[in-house]
């Protein structure tokens, strides 16, 4: 599965208890160096604004997993592991031949017009280690905003 998220650079610094003075120190907010943050930030600041919008229920805990980076000063890479909650894991491991669900998200952030657009690209531990992976990677890296 592939989504796109917007959302604007202010407006996530801001939620994360950056003030509008952090903000204005941080400098140009239309490149990651201008922000002043490292990439494991950005990419824990856009995942903990995304489980919130979610409900954060608690059927899920995700962790951003290391190996975040810049590759260059308007893109951020990174990628989450996600544990979903399950209701009844004999049946799950009947049916999929595991007890657990772990899914694999692959993410590439890209900062155009001060806003922050967001790839990610998702899998089912099972099919990540049969080679979604790559595709994943592959498909992300044709995605670009307009």
């Amino acid at each position: 599965m592939i989504a796109v998220e917007r959302f604007p650079v202010r407006r996530l610094l801001s939620d994360a208890g950056i003030s509008d003075a952090g903000i204005s120190d941080a400098g140009d907010l239309s490149t990651f160096s201008g922000i002043k943050k490292p990439a494991n930030k950005i990419a824990e600041l856009r995942n903990a604004r995304r489980e919130k919008e979610r409900g954060g229920q608690g059927r899920s805990r995700t962790n951003v997993l290391a190996g975040s980076d810049f590759p260059d000063d308007k893109t951020v890479r990174f990628s989450l592991r996600t544990e979903v909650e399950v209701q009844k894991p004999d049946l799950l491991l009947e049916q999929m031949g595991s007890a657990e669900l772990i899914r694999f998200t692959l993410a590439k952030g890209v900062i155009k017009d001060d806003q922050l657009y967001v790839f990610y690209g998702s899998a089912l531990k099972k099919w990540w280690d049969e080679g979604d992976e790559a595709a994943l990677q592959k498909a992300l890296d044709s995605c670009s905003p307009l």
